[in-house]
């Protein structure tokens, strides 16, 4: 038997619960808020963040996961509006908003709208899963207790007609550590985050060119069915020592055409005449052509700077991107700077954009 003491006490107590709780909702769509608005304006870019991540990051001190989930809602909020409407109403949670931000947009927004006001948070994974199969794969690598480690485990995953295999294996933390290496690499490679499906593309792709005998059999037959064209002369270009052309006296002996189809599609994309180093330089005008940078002023800048971007943060630290990563010329072409190794800095994109901001 509850005494009216003790009974309003609970209720002392459940009427703060609720008035916390409010507020936890509300601090919910205030954060969505100003995170538009910091976006909007580059707020972050004025305070030596690299990006609006970063800043959230480090920053405001939010953890990576909710700076992602927040994030993502803010912006998809600019595209689908009604979602915001939705989470400030407390028809969604901020849960569910950061499942079906993959997925909605502004033609389908109703359909997803109600799936999330309607259905179980496991009903809604599911479909989200058959819309986006990638979506229903795990991508993650971490570190895990010796009794969990998995050896070797296959999940077959068929979804709308699309098959999806799920793959989980126990590995070493020095190969964890270098497949996290090639993933910066391949993710600088494609200017986007490389998921670890990318990295096994680019490392199985990688091995078969150069190891699967029947590939390197399909050159030899290429070779012999085109002898001799490496002493050829480019139309124009007058013939240097040894047989090269002086136009390709200082390249890559295989050319950089050669090297870029081997390379696959995306390197062909970035592949300059100079040279086929994955860091990027910013692209100059037609109207005023300014001399490229050679592939070997690119890798000493890299070697230089170790693939890391140089930029000092605001409390004295070096930011650690080491992806998305641009030359940048410290002192301007336009006014007078030249391309040599003590002029140009090696920057993510998001502080190479700061700088010129």
């Amino acid at each position: 038997m509850i005494s009216s003491v003790q009974s309003g006490l609970i209720d002392q107590i459940h009427k703060e619960a609720v008035d916390v709780v409010a507020r936890y909702k509300t601090c919910e769509i205030d954060l969505i808020d100003v995170l538009q608005k910091i976006d909007r304006h580059r707020v972050y870019h004025a305070l030596m963040y690299r990006s609006l991540f970063h800043y959230a990051t480090t920053g405001l001190g939010l953890s990576e996961e909710v700076a992602y989930a927040f994030i993502n809602i803010a912006r998809k909020a600019k595209e689908v509006p009604e979602l915001k409407d939705e989470i400030r109403k407390g028809t969604i949670s901020v849960n569910k908003a950061r499942r079906i931000v993959s997925v909605i947009n502004s033609q389908n927004q109703a359909h997803w709208l109600n799936l999330a006001k309607n259905c179980s948070k496991q009903k809604l994974e599911r479909e989200i899963a058959i819309a986006s199969p990638l979506q229903a794969v795990a991508d993650r690598l971490a570190y895990v207790h010796p009794d969990s480690e998995i050896h070797e485990k296959t999940k077959i995953l068929k979804l709308n007609n699309v098959v999806r295999v799920q793959l989980q294996a126990g590995i070493s933390e020095g190969l964890m550590l270098d497949i996290r290496r090639v993933q910066d690499i391949v993710s600088q490679k494609l200017r986007r985050p490389a998921t670890l499906e990318d990295v096994l593309k680019a490392l199985t792709e990688s091995f078969l060119r150069k190891d699967d005998p029947i590939r390197m059999a399909e050159r030899h037959q290429i070779r012999r069915k085109a002898p001799a064209i490496r002493g050829k002369v480019a139309p124009g270009g007058p013939r240097a020592p040894g047989g090269a052309s002086t136009s390709s006296a200082n390249q890559d002996p295989a050319g950089p055409s050669a090297l870029a189809a081997a390379q696959g599609p995306s390197a062909q994309a970035s592949t300059t005449p100079t040279g086929t180093s994955p860091v990027h330089a910013r692209p100059t005008s037609v109207a005023s052509p300014r001399p490229a940078l050679t592939a070997t002023l690119k890798h000493q800048v890299i070697h230089k700077y170790q693939g890391q971007c140089a930029f000092q943060n605001p409390d004295g630290s070096r930011c650690g991107e080491k992806r998305f990563l641009e030359i940048h010329h410290i002192k301007p072409v336009s006014a007078g700077g030249k391309n040599e190794v003590q002029n140009l800095k090696l920057l993510c994109s998001g502080h190479h954009k700061m700088q010129h901001h």
